[in-house]
């Protein structure tokens, strides 16, 4: 409400507006940290594809305050139509991804859960596509060691900062490509490794800042079952683990309740930016609308200030 009357105050002031604009986004950002634990991953890649919102709504504000005030010219009122319909669509598909990248995170519940060999086995041999899974295992003792003499025992290793109970963004790491996992029964499984710490969770601390997993450390591995990872008939199965998307210490029972009412925190704020994005395309919407009839009414019959050639008009 505070941005609404600060806008409406400042209609005329584009540098003010556009302020305001970037102002709005650090808030709204800065209150999905401070109003309790956050999806990381989610987080901060609705961070970006939001990037856009304010880069539209500073556009926007330079139309409205700078742009339209100028049009007097009927034939100006398609070329506003035009306009104003790309703006209202890439708002919306801003908020279709939103929408998108929180639904992603919120369907981890209805993942099938995979705890033993056998099962493991059942759906890798399964007619239908596997699709993505929850697999329980360990890291196994096949798994290399970090070579730094700090990380004695320690195969992956990220650095989690943390100011009381608020988590920083992860930074630095030592993070393999791959990891080996053991399920009792057979040869050690391949899991492709992930990019960034912000896709790991609950990794105990090594005491000294950073988040570290072991050799038979329990994990959770959250990825597609894949032929091809391993060499089969060998060190390794031959069906692993792609496309990563996090990795958990614990098992699948603890990583649920702990990482699901967080996904939903995050997630509800992540659609709440997706609604945004929807009223902000309804508001340019009228805008727009107002703005063609205005021309339609009122409009000189003066040359365009809108045209799509270039060179001399």
């Amino acid at each position: 409400m505070i941005t609404g009357v600060a806008g409406y105050r400042w209609r005329h002031r584009t540098l003010r507006l556009c302020l305001l604009v970037v102002g709005a986004a650090l808030a709204l950002t800065l209150a999905v940290v401070l109003t309790g634990e956050y999806a990381p991953d989610l987080f901060f890649s609705a961070t970006k594809i939001f990037i856009a919102t304010v880069l539209l709504s500073i556009l926007s504000v330079l139309l409205v305050a700078r742009s339209l005030p100028q049009l007097v010219s009927k034939h100006d009122r398609h070329s506003v139509a035009i306009v104003f319909s790309v703006i209202v669509v890439m708002y919306l598909a801003v908020g279709a991804f939103l929408a998108a990248a929180a639904d992603n995170q919120l369907r981890v519940t209805t993942l099938p859960e995979v705890r033993t060999r056998d099962e493991f086995l059942e759906w890798r041999d399964s007619p239908a596509d596997p699709g993505e899974m929850l697999l329980e295992a360990r890291i196994s003792a096949a798994m290399p060691e970090l070579e730094a003499p700090q990380h004695h025992g320690t195969t992956a290793w990220y650095r989690c900062p943390e100011i009381g109970p608020i988590r920083l963004p992860a930074f630095g790491g030592l993070l393999p490509s791959r990891y080996l996992l053991d399920l009792p029964g057979g040869p050690p499984l391949v899991a492709s490794g992930i990019e960034s710490g912000n896709r790991a969770w609950a990794w105990p601390s090594d005491g000294s800042g950073g988040c570290a997993l072991r050799r038979g450390d329990p994990v959770v591995v959250w990825g597609n079952l894949t032929p091809g990872m391993g060499t089969g008939g060998g060190p390794t199965s031959y069906t692993g683990l792609a496309d990563v998307r996090k990795i958990a210490a614990g098992d699948i029972r603890s990583f649920l309740d702990g990482y699901v009412p967080v996904a939903e925190h995050t997630g509800r704020a992540v659609l709440g930016l997706a609604t945004l994005n929807g009223l902000l395309a309804a508001v340019m919407a009228g805008i727009g609308l107002m703005t063609f009839r205005r021309l339609a009414r009122t409009g000189d019959a003066t040359p365009p200030k809108i045209t799509w050639r270039s060179g001399p008009r």
